[in-house]
């Protein structure tokens, strides 16, 4: 279990030694549970995005951007997908707050060449909120803590249709597994030493 957040930590290690201004943010990434309700398809769905970058401007415009993001529907496989291109626009109405606390607002966004299909291209509009914690003072590495957001989306495959969805930071889930593997580990070990 120890293996899985090697990469998260030296990511995370060597990120640390560059010191940036305070509007420029990388994460590891989240991942969470959604709802859609659009006219082709009503179904639940797991998704992800892998490395966040973003720039927020000090008046409260920004753009972010995730080379991965990926959908896993809990019913419809044929909706799945595992896109490259992933960019939004955004504005964060709290505009010079501390970024530590995050950011909530307006946002368009876009998601492109899908895995499966080089030519699918999804628009995506609505509000976004964002719990985060910073690292360190000078630091860009960031953690979404907590990540809700809702709106309206259209791609050619399902149309139009509205969405919600919860997410969590990822390198919290990777400690947690690994927290719990040793954990299970020992509880077994116990078992054996009781039978013996």
């Amino acid at each position: 279990m120890k293996k899985l957040i090697i990469l998260p930590l030296l990511f995370f290690s060597l990120s640390a030694l560059h010191s940036t201004e305070r509007n420029i943010g990388i994460s590891l990434g989240y991942v969470g549970i959604g709802y859609n309700a659009g006219s082709n398809n009503h179904d639940g769905y797991f998704f992800g995005q892998i490395f966040n970058f973003w720039w927020q401007s000090r008046g409260g415009f920004g753009i972010a951007a995730s080379p991965l993001n990926f959908l896993i529907h809990f019913n419809n496989s044929e909706h799945d997908r595992l896109t490259f291109v992933n960019a939004s626009l955004f504005y964060n109405v709290m505009e010079e707050a501390d970024r530590e606390f995050g950011a909530i607002g307006p946002f368009i966004s876009v998601h492109a060449v899908d895995i499966n299909n080089p030519g699918f291209f999804e628009f995506r509009t609505g509000l976004n909120f964002t719990f985060r914690e910073i690292f360190a003072e000078s630091s860009m590495l960031y953690s979404d803590l907590f990540v809700f957001e809702f709106g309206y989306k259209f791609n050619r495959t399902n149309r139009h249709g509205l969405y919600v969805h919860f997410g969590v930071d990822l390198l919290a889930i990777l400690f947690l597994v690994n927290m719990l593997g040793p954990t299970e580990q020992s509880a077994n070990t116990q078992k054996s030493h009781l039978r013996h």
